[in-house]
C-alpha cells in the first residue's frame, strides 16, 4: 500500500483533522498542477478509502473532503492555499466547519 502521512495523527479529532487537511490539500493541489503524475491522485483516494469504524476514522475522512473541497475553491490562489501552515486559521477552519 502506499503510505501518504507516517505522523501519528490519531490522537484526538483536531490534530486528526488538521494533519488529515494539510495533506490532503498538498495532494489535491499537486494533482492540478501534475494531472499526468497519478501518484498524487493514488496517494489522495487513500483518505476517502479510510476506516471509518477506527477512532478517528469519520474525521480523518471528512478532513480529506474538506481539504479537496478547500483546493477546488482555492487552487489560484497562493495566498489562500498557505494558509495551511498557519495554525490559527487551522482552528478556526475546523471549528467552523459544523
Amino acid at each position: 500500500g502506499v503510505q501518504t502521512c507516517a505522523l501519528p495523527i490519531y490522537t484526538d479529532e483536531y490534530s486528526t483533522w488538521r494533519s488529515v487537511f494539510r495533506e490532503c490539500v498538498k495532494l489535491a493541489f499537486n494533482n492540478y498542477r501534475h494531472p499526468d503524475n497519478p501518484e498524487h491522485q493514488i496517494r489522495l483516494n487513500k483518505w476517502f478509502q479510510v476506516d471509518q469504524t477506527k477512532k478517528f476514522g469519520t474525521i480523518a475522512a471528512q478532513a480529506a473532503k474538506d481539504a479537496l473541497e478547500f483546493v477546488k475553491q482555492n487552487s489560484y490562489s497562493m495566498d489562500s492555499l498557505i494558509k495551511i501552515n498557519d495554525r490559527n486559521w487551522l482552528k478556526e477552519k475546523f471549528e467552523s466547519r459544523n
